[in-house]
């Protein structure tokens, strides 16, 4: 009897101890996720796990939903399917005819255009504290989920309102020096107007915080510079008229940063041109006749697709040398020109005088914008280089001052990177003794990939002659939409991938903005053109290929 309520005592004990504490991990770090879905809670539990996740969508249009959800381990490859999903209605739609028919879940989002759901699983087990959130149709996958991640850092608290708003239902939160096509933005639930989040950071950095105005189909974005630096900002967004760096208070640099930028916008604003110019529009007095003629052609829908096209180039060549204006348009234009070089004059007087971060982020700015580059860049060798070497935005300025310029009479400048099947591939490798083109394109630029499709006779012609063509796709997350394009528009020569811009491939070619670039080059590794056409390529080719 002793024995047996020993080890009663002793099964109880093993299962208190074996059974694990509620634990709540709110808003926890992630590898890579969608923009119109976000994690904000997990709930784990002796019984299950529970996910809190706020939901994006245009309100009124129906969305394809992922109900076939499950969590997947990166430890131990277990897999938890999905019980149930709460606080969410579904709408299914059938697709296809016959063999091919398929349904497909869907739901329609109110007015609100936010939907918070809770996604039920079974309860995970301790190790598996790192999965992925992944579902059949891939809307809402997340990956690399950390439950035991712990930030250190810098912290900088933000708080903000957004009355009167009712479509703004998220902010996002990205680097300064960072790409939202390519790299994970913080999301940021607005509830009931408030948002508040703690960004914890490596060093003193410049971020953009973007209020979405989230009725998606207008794209709008609405967008705010401030310094990560231990102190609390705050941002007041209560209306259209309020989206100005007036609004905005934050620690010393980020201050002085936003006081510069109010200074320049009160420089525009108060020389009247913008108001002018908008008087021009609104009253169609901006475009010349000629102009206004090709505008209202474009827009008829009876309008044959090849003219169209014919009217589009000669708006082009309009444009290059301001026909496309009214003589009204030309002196507004140039009264602009004349306040930006004021302003641009005040940029560069602010910078070499700061010295601080304030200033490095806008020497940065210069630099992916191209404005006044050598002249900045010149004030960062000498005010800012050895004070900000080890501050990632110096690292990034210094790295794109050591690699050479990619224009006509450089070299190239050289990068080692993947293939679709993870071999690492060196670019002067791949093309070495050879012409060849050099495209960074992207799956989500389709200018990009029409330029690049254009190519593909180009190549065939001159494959077996001592040209090449080797492509990099600058993508997120993951290859999929690449591999996709390059199925879909046939390219027929190697495709490397940068990823989250890993390798920084787009900036050392002087595009940290630009979804691709075209060079051709030469053997010995000259720059030949920057931007060529397929024609032009094929031109050059003749020439220098055909005369030996």
């Amino acid at each position: 009897m002793k024995s047996s309520f020993i080890c009663l005592l002793g099964a109880i004990a093993l299962i208190i101890l074996t059974s694990a504490a509620p634990r709540t991990v709110k808003a926890p770090e992630f590898e890579s996720g969608q923009l119109t879905f976000h994690i904000a809670a997990v709930y784990l539990s002796d019984t299950a796990t529970r996910i809190d996740a706020d939901i994006y969508a245009r309100p009124g249009k129906w969305e394809v939903a992922d109900t076939s959800l499950r969590l997947i381990s990166q430890i131990t490859d277990n897999e938890y399917p999905v019980l149930r999903i709460e606080r969410m209605e579904f709408e299914s739609k059938v697709f296809g005819e016959g063999k091919n028919q398929i349904t497909v879940p869907g739901y329609v989002c109110d007015d609100s255009a936010h939907i918070r759901a809770t996604f039920v699983f079974d309860r995970l087990a301790p190790s598996d504290s790192i999965f992925d959130f992944i579902g059949r149709f891939g809307v809402w996958n997340t990956r690399g989920i950390n439950l035991n991640y712990r930030p250190n850092g810098i912290q900088t608290h933000l708080t903000g309102v957004i009355n009167g708003r009712p479509d703004a239902s998220w902010i996002a939160l990205l680097p300064f020096d960072k790409d939202a096509r390519v790299t994970k933005s913080i999301l940021i639930p607005v509830n009931n107007g408030k948002f508040e989040y703690d960004l914890c950071t490596p060093d003193t950095v410049p971020y953009e915080i973007m209020v979405v105005i989230e009725r998606l189909a207008t794209g709008a974005w609405y967008n705010h510079h401030f310094i990560a630096e231990g102190d609390t900002v705050k941002f007041d967004f209560s209306d259209e008229e309020s989206y100005s760096w007036n609004n905005t208070t934050g620690g010393p640099a980020t201050q002085k940063l936003l006081g510069h930028y109010s200074k320049w916008q009160n420089i525009l604003d108060g020389s009247g041109v913008l108001k002018e110019q908008k008087s021009l529009m609104d009253s169609k007095q901006f475009y010349s006749e000629k102009a206004y003629e090709i505008f209202a052609k474009l827009n008829d829908q009876n309008t044959p697709q090849e003219e169209r096209d014919a009217l589009r180039i000669n708006l082009g060549k309009m444009h290059e040398t301001s026909d496309d204006l009214s003589p009204a348009a030309k002196v507004n234009v140039a009264k602009i020109d004349s306040v930006n070089a004021l302003i641009k004059k005040e940029r560069m007087k602010f910078i070499e005088e700061d010295a601080s971060i304030a200033g490095l982020s806008l020497i940065y700015d210069n630099m992916i914008e191209g404005t006044n580059l050598d002249e900045a860049l010149d004030i960062f060798k000498r005010v800012y280089a050895t004070r900000y070497q080890n501050n990632p935005l110096g690292i990034e300025i210094l790295q794109y001052i050591a690699n050479e310029k990619a224009e006509v009479g450089a070299n190239y400048p050289d990068f080692t990177a993947p293939d679709l099947q993870g071999n690492m591939h060196t670019l002067s490798d791949l093309i070495k003794g050879k012409y060849a083109i050099i495209d960074l394109w992207a799956s989500w630029c389709s200018s990009c990939r029409k330029h690049s499709a254009e190519l593909i006779p180009i190549y065939n012609k001159w494959k077996d002659q001592g040209f090449t063509v080797v492509g990099i796709a600058r993508e997120s997350q993951d290859t999929k939409a690449m591999e996709y394009s390059i199925k879909s528009d046939g390219y027929p020569w190697l495709n490397l991938v940068e990823l989250n811009d890993a390798g920084n491939i787009w900036l050392k070619y002087g595009a940290p903005n630009a979804g691709g670039k075209i060079l051709l080059v030469a053997p010995d590794g000259k720059i030949l053109a920057v931007e060529p056409k397929a024609a032009e390529v094929d031109a050059l080719l003749t020439k220098l290929i055909g005369e030996k």
